[in-house]
């Protein structure tokens, strides 16, 4: 095979790598689309993702197309990569994604119900919704269960397209016997023909008898990875010959080797580090001290057919290659991995994306770097679907750590009061509470412990009174006023209820987030319920409650104080219409905020 060489002597490398569109895979995904699953299954290296993301801009109906990376190989991680997914299409899932999670992860059919949760957001979308690299989550059958169901509930609107290397939990057969899908899209329809090997090397120019190109692509076996490098890399079919086995993985081996070592040990240090995140983003690089990230990735796809672009900015490397990096990474000893993940994990925290780096942190064992992390944002990470990420960098603290520290205790508390364990919350947290710790976290721990307990109908004047001073956020004390009376309410301390429902009415004119504004006014409606108060100051407080949640997309909240609404309609109004509608109103947020089993909380 011959480049053309440039005046200064160098070889020509064809220019920043496209994969050519190829016609033939588009019409047969097409043809697979006019039932409502196609699947598109082969190895690695077949051009799955390529032909799919061909195939969606040749298509003018919506689409969303979601690309399942590592970290989003659990549930968890499989619904927050999803959400973000459909961030335009149904923006309030992500908001209650973190609730319905934790409601429901405790229930022996978790991947069905959180499938309900989804289905009360997307329900309406109608087009295409495209799942790449679907294998990576074979290792948690429930994704399989969540996903079947959803498509199951999705009849009659959107179709969906997988990519994936196996069929491993997914029901091919029930599929291909109820007409939902067509045959398999597999590795004999995605291998390259003569033409299409022949148009790459045009591509890549490359002059190639047809000779050599026809053995290369017989001993490739028409892969299309190995074909690519094999051309962007000069590779002649007598390299492949002497390969003493032709596997696709000693060839991808053989063509991986020849692209790393005709690279600078500046390039192979940048790549070693990439190949420790999640994506290629030049601004995680900039600040991993790679002041020309982007020119430099740029250089690299001037040169070799690993990296490609996916969105403004970020870039893909291909899973194989990423493989191959980290192994040569490994063959340089643990030292010199840990030194290159830390310095990504640091990175990744600098540009913001503090989860990512918590995991890779709590995956080094590196304490304090986990307990920074866990002390700044612990409880925003977790209500904000990052529970796996804070989960594992708890459970990589050392045993008296967990034991001791307050913010760790409180974090473990909430965990265990998500999964309906109240008693070892409470046990947790007030362990937390009696522990030497910064006051507004000593608030925010008893806060959280009066939570447990008021849903148990228990008095917690005891434990909030102390927390109310002059120093105290605006925002926390209308959260401490507004639970002091219902507490005092349902203790029947009358006076002193009425006395916090109006000081939690002043301070409310005064807090500006609609979420606090939310939370203070359907608990100043439960206490006015029940003291008796006037029908129209009850009906208000939950009215407006619920229209501020709805709106922040706070559905549990919404769906209780609906529940109220109805209560009032039927047992106050006699107006049975008017309580029909507020149950439905509060089974449709229940269900979008996927607490269908908590409607009985009183706040």
């Amino acid at each position: 095979m011959i480049r053309p060489v440039s005046a200064d002597g160098r070889v020509d490398s064809g220019g920043a790598f496209e994969p050519i569109v190829r016609t033939r895979i588009i019409e047969r995904i097409a043809a697979a689309a006019f039932q409502r699953v196609v699947l598109v299954v082969a190895p690695a290296g077949y051009g799955k993702s390529v032909a799919l993301r061909h195939y969606l801009e040749t298509v003018d109906t919506a689409k969303v197309r979601y690309d399942v990376r590592p970290e989003h190989a659990t549930l968890l991680g499989f619904l927050r990569g999803f959400s973000d997914a459909l961030l335009d299409a149904a923006p309030d899932a992500r908001k209650t994604l973190s609730g319905a999670y934790e409601r429901n992860r405790s229930s022996s059919n978790v991947g069905v119900d959180l499938a309900m949760w989804m289905y009360a957001h997307i329900k309406t979308f109608t087009g295409i919704i495209a799942i790449d690299d679907f294998h990576v989550t074979e290792n948690d059958p429930e994704i399989a269960k969540f996903l079947v169901s959803l498509i199951e509930r999705t009849k009659g609107r959107a179709r969906w397209i997988l990519a994936s290397r196996s069929t491993t939990n997914l029901p091919i057969g029930s599929w291909l016997a109820y007409g939902e899908m067509d045959l398999t899209i597999d590795e004999q329809d995605l291998r390259f023909t003569v033409d299409e090997a022949r148009r790459a090397a045009k591509a890549s120019r490359v002059a190639v008898r047809d000779e050599e190109l026809n053995e290369i692509l017989s001993m490739t076996d028409g892969w299309p990875t190995a074909l690519s490098f094999a051309l962007r890399s000069s590779t002649r079919s007598v390299d492949l010959r002497n390969i003493t086995a032709t596997t696709r993985e000693m060839v991808y081996h053989y063509l991986a080797e020849q692209v790393y070592h005709s690279l600078s040990n500046d390039d192979r240090e940048l790549l070693h580090l990439a190949s420790y995140l999640g994506e290629i983003n030049a601004e995680v690089l900039r600040y991993a001290g790679y002041d020309k990230a982007q020119a430099s990735i740029e250089s690299l796809r001037q040169r070799v057919a690993f990296i490609y672009p996916d969105r403004p900015g970020s870039y893909k490397c291909h899973d194989l290659f990423r493989d191959f990096l980290q192994h040569q990474m490994e063959l340089e000893g643990d030292a010199v991995v840990e030194a290159t993940r830390k310095r990504a994990a640091a990175a990744l925290e600098k540009a913001g994306q503090t989860a990512a780096a918590l995991v890779i942190y709590a995956q080094l064992g590196s304490c304090d770097d986990v307990l920074r992390i866990l002390t700044d944002c612990g409880f925003q990470l977790a209500e904000q679907g990052h529970g796996d990420a804070t989960n594992l960098a708890l459970e990589s603290l050392p045993s008296d750590i967990r034991a001791t520290n307050a913010l760790v205790l409180g974090l473990r508390a909430s965990g265990e009061a998500d999964l309906g364990r109240f008693d070892r919350a409470e046990s947790l947290l007030q362990r937390a509470i009696s522990r030497e710790c910064p006051e507004n976290l000593k608030v925010e721990l008893s806060i959280r412990l009066a939570l447990v307990l008021i849903n148990q109908m228990r008095d917690v004047a005891g434990i909030l009174e102390p927390l109310l001073s002059d120093d105290l956020p605006l925002n926390l004390k209308g959260e401490v006023i507004s639970l002091l009376a219902v507490t005092y309410a349902y203790a029947g301390r009358s006076s002193d209820a009425r006395d916090a429902i109006a000081l939690a009415k002043n301070i409310l004119a005064q807090v500006e987030a609609n979420h606090d504004r939310a939370k203070m006014l359907q608990r100043i409606g439960v206490a006015s319920l029940r003291l008796g108060l006037p029908l129209e100051e009850v009906f208000d407080a939950q009215n407006r409650a619920a229209s501020l949640a709805s709106e922040e997309g706070m559905f549990g909240l919404a769906g209780r104080a609906f529940v109220a609404l109805a209560s009032i309609a039927l047992s106050y109004e006699d107006d049975a219409a008017k309580e029909v509608w507020y149950s439905q109103q509060a089974a449709n947020a229940a269900m979008k905020a996927g607490d269908l089993f908590k409607a009985g909380l009183i706040i």
